[in-house]
């Protein structure tokens, strides 16, 4: 990683340290005296300090078990092999296989503490869900910059700031960059070296040989085998909108036998009206459990908390929705469609397909930032690791690398719950097999219709952020938004974001 030597101008502030910071940790060489509450453990040559809320489980391997260097740590909450770690009978989980092997049947939000010869190494999870920083002055890690700052003064970077300016009225920074000096985001599917700060991508893991329909029937089963064991002795909680995230998960929650309840935002706006609509009619289809949630004004003071909890690397909608999260909140796993993006070309267009590199600009605008000097050359320097990759594979990247890594990723540390929400499509493998996937077959739209097939016929005939029938006049714009050809949007977005 490199080291930041910008002029350092404030530390973080005072009410952002000193507040509680549930599902938080920090990693640090030299021991201190942790928050109240949190768990102190020693990996090697490094202290853990763990918030209550953050699972610990003891990965064994068992083949080399006398061996300390083959034991980890996983932090957060994964399934692998149809059984949800921690739970009730255990926090140890034993394994034959390498943790490097191991990691492509993992799902979840996790990070793996292993052992290397260069002391302690951190891996963090295909999308990067359970985010991690890194001091390299320090060689310190943590959840966010604001845990960081339990054992010495973080700064505060105004170039930064300004350098990642968005076209629109939300905040995030890609690349690895937070706004602090000195304070790097490792990115999804990274090892980091706390030693030294060296990060390199997991190798690569299994070769498929499926056939397209294959695939997405393996991907589909995958991801059922996450809700099945998540769901295992506890109910479910899932979201439930007009759009294809949830669209996609309820598929894979009708194939499971997890117990789940469907749960809409009821919220004021066009958005917020269709995904109501929407969701009403998908339950009464589907005899669904359906509840909706009606929103509440969040008080500026929760707000702020909620962006001193993930220190200010992320300002989005979701933290409007603070007030109503804590009040509704049933201590219950809630799923989410974050990572199946993968699958549906978030960042490219039918004119990328069969074009090789990216331009840092043209990355910038696709990402939605204004260019400035740092974030041109930030976006050089990550541009430099793909050269000969097609256009979508360096535009899947980005969606996985940077947006869920820059902006999924310190969001899950925003509301002041002890469960966050749950991905089944945060997986190495599943990851890979999308990508596989042909580029028009999932530009289309065809390999999320086809996989919302295989939990439910009808809910694939359903129309996705739209009404069906006459209802559609209660939604004319949308209606005629719909009636744009995809190439024309295309082209309309580009001309309006330059």
């Amino acid at each position: 990683m490199k080291r930041d030597n910008e002029v350092k101008t404030a530390e973080i502030p005072e009410q952002f340290a000193t507040q509680a910071l549930p599902k938080q940790f920090l990693i640090t060489h030299e021991a201190i005296e942790p928050p109240v509450g949190w768990r102190s453990l020693t990996f090697g040559d490094r202290n853990l300090y763990a918030s209550p809320e953050l699972p610990v489980t003891t990965l064994i391997q068992t083949s080399r078990e006398s061996n300390p260097r083959h034991s980890f740590l996983v932090l957060g909450w994964f399934v692998v092999n149809g059984t949800m770690y921690p739970n009730e009978r255990n926090s140890t989980l034993y394994t034959d296989k390498p943790v490097e092997r191991l990691y492509f049947d993992m799902t979840g939000r996790f990070l793996i503490l292993s052992h290397s010869d260069e002391g302690v190494r951190c891996i963090t999870d295909p999308g990067g869900l359970l985010s991690l920083v890194f001091r390299a002055d320090t060689g310190e890690a943590a959840s966010t910059p604001t845990a960081l700052s339990l054992t010495r003064p973080v700064h505060i970077s105004s170039s930064k700031q300004d350098g990642y300016q968005r076209r629109d009225p939300t905040t995030w920074y890609p690349f690895g960059v937070t706004p602090y000096s000195g304070v790097q985001r490792v990115l999804p599917g990274s090892m980091v070296e706390l030693s030294s700060g060296h990060a390199a991508p997991i190798p690569d893991g299994p070769c498929w040989s499926f056939d397209q329909q294959e695939t997405v029937e393996y991907i589909h089963l995958l991801a059922r085998d996450f809700v099945n064991a998540l769901g295992s002795g506890r109910p479910l909680e899932s979201h439930l909108t007009a759009g294809w995230d949830s669209r996609m998960v309820l598929s894979v929650c009708l194939s499971s036998t997890a117990d789940i309840e469907y749960l809409t935002y009821s919220a004021p706006g066009t958005n917020g009206n269709i995904d109501s609509f929407v969701a009403k009619r998908i339950a009464q289809a589907l005899s669904l459990r359906h509840k909706e949630i009606a929103l509440r004004p969040t008080p500026q003071k929760d707000i702020e908390d909620w962006v001193g909890r993930t220190s200010g690397c992320i300002r989005d909608a979701v933290m409007n929705l603070s007030a109503t999260v804590s009040d509704s909140y049933t201590d219950r796993y809630v799923l989410c469609g974050l990572a199946g993006e993968v699958g549906r070309a978030f960042y490219w267009q039918e004119a990328d397909i069969g074009k090789t590199g990216l331009e840092a600009r043209e990355l910038l605008r696709r990402l939605g930032f204004v260019e400035s000097r740092h974030s041109i050359e930030m976006a050089e320097q990550w541009l430099g690791r793909f050269a000969g990759w097609t256009m979508p594979a360096i535009l899947d990247q980005a969606y996985i690398s940077l947006r869920l890594g820059g902006w999924a990723g310190p969001s899950v540390y925003g509301h002041p719950v002890s469960k966050p929400t749950l991905s089944p499509f945060n997986n190495a493998t599943i990851f890979t097999l999308m990508r596989t996937l042909p580029e028009k077959y999932r530009l289309s739209g065809e390999f999320a219709k086809d996989f919302v097939a295989l939990g439910s016929p009808t809910l694939a005939k359903m129309p996705v952020n739209r009404a069906a029938g006459l209802n559609r006049v209660r939604f004319v714009k949308r209606e005629i938004t719909a009636l744009i050809p995809k190439k024309t949007k295309a082209s309309l977005k580009a001309l309006v974001v330059r």
